[in-house]
C-alpha cells in the first residue's frame, strides 16, 4: 500500500444544543484511491496489526496540517480539526516528537484534537500519559472515539489528561432506543465526561428521529455527528445542509411517540 496515495475526507461535527446546528468542527478521516468507505475500517485494523499504524498517523497528521494551513490562509481563520490516531501511535516516542514539533510550529494548537481509537489496550501507558501530557501544554486535546465502555477505554479516560471529548460509538447510539445495555452505556459516558469536563458525542445520527430521541433522553449530549449532517467530503462544510434542519422537523405524532419512547427507556434503566 502506498500511503503517499492517501488523502483526507473531513465531516462536520455538530452542536445540537440550541434550535440551529452549528459546525464546530470537522473529522478528519483516511481515504485511500480504490478501497471505499466501507473497506477502510477493515485495511486500518490491519495495518495496526503489522505494526505500521506510526507510518500511517504521521502521513495523516502532516496531510490534516498541511490542509488546515492552506484553508488558513485562504479564509483567515483555523478550523478545529479532530485527527484519528492508534493507540500504538500514542505509545510511541517517534510520534511524540513528530506531534510535538508540529505543535510548537502551530499559530492555533488549541484548534487541533486526536481521537483515539480503543481497537487496542494502551501497550506503554506511561508514554501516552507523556503524550496527553504534551497535548494539554499546548492546548490540544484527546477525544475517545467509538465509546463502547470498553476496559480498554475506561483505562484511557482515567489515565490520559486533557480528555475533552467523548464520542459515542454508532451501534451504541443506534441501539439506545431499543435496548437498556446501550441506554446504560450512554448514561455511563455521560457520568465519565462530567468527571473529566469533557463534552459528549453521538456518532452515527443518520435520521431526524435518533436525535429527536438523543436530544429528549440524553439532554447532556451536546454534539452529534453523522449522515444527517453531512456525509465525509474533500471540502469543509461551513453549515448543516438546510434539508437536514428541515427533516428534524417531524410530524407531531412522532414526536409523541419518541417522548414516551425516551421516558420509558430511562425507567427501564
Amino acid at each position: 500500500m502506498n500511503l503517499n496515495q492517501a488523502t483526507i475526507a473531513y465531516q462536520p461535527i455538530v452542536s445540537v444544543c440550541g434550535p440551529l446546528h452549528r459546525v464546530c468542527a470537522h473529522e478528519a478521516l483516511f481515504r485511500l484511491p480504490g478501497v471505499a468507505e466501507g473497506g477502510i475500517e477493515g485495511l486500518i485494523a490491519g495495518i495496526e496489526a503489522s505494526g505500521e499504524a506510526g507510518a500511517l498517523d504521521a502521513q495523516v497528521l502532516n496531510l490534516v496540517l498541511a490542509r488546515q494551513a492552506l484553508d488558513a490562509r485562504a479564509s483567515g481563520r483555523h478550523r478545529h480539526l479532530s485527527i484519528n490516531v492508534s493507540p500504538q501511535s500514542i505509545c510511541s516516542l517517534d510520534y511524540l516528537r513528530l506531534v510535538e514539533r508540529a505543535l510548537l510550529t502551530h499559530p492555533h494548537p488549541e484548534s487541533i484534537q486526536f481521537e483515539v481509537t480503543e481497537r487496542q489496550a494502551l501497550c506503554a501507558p506511561a508514554i501516552a500519559e507523556t503524550f496527553s501530557e504534551l497535548l494539554a501544554a499546548f492546548g490540544a486535546s484527546i477525544a475517545i472515539d467509538d465509546f463502547a465502555a470498553t476496559p480498554a477505554q475506561v483505562q484511557m479516560i482515567e489515565r490520559l489528561s486533557g480528555v475533552g471529548r467523548i464520542k459515542i460509538d454508532r451501534g451504541v447510539v443506534r441501539a439506545a432506543i431499543d435496548s437498556v445495555a446501550d441506554y446504560n452505556l450512554i448514561r455511563e459516558a455521560i457520568e465519565l465526561a462530567a468527571e473529566c469536563g469533557a463534552s459528549v458525542v453521538a456518532e452515527g445520527v443518520e435520521d431526524p428521529e435518533q436525535l429527536y430521541f438523543l436530544r429528549t433522553a440524553f439532554p447532556e449530549i451536546t454534539h452529534a455527528q453523522g449522515y444527517l449532517f453531512g456525509r465525509p467530503a474533500e471540502s469543509f462544510s461551513d453549515d448543516v445542509d438546510m434539508r437536514a434542519r428541515l427533516r428534524e422537523l417531524l410530524p407531531a405524532r412522532h414526536r409523541e411517540r419518541l417522548a414516551v419512547t425516551a421516558s420509558v427507556a430511562g425507567l427501564r434503566a
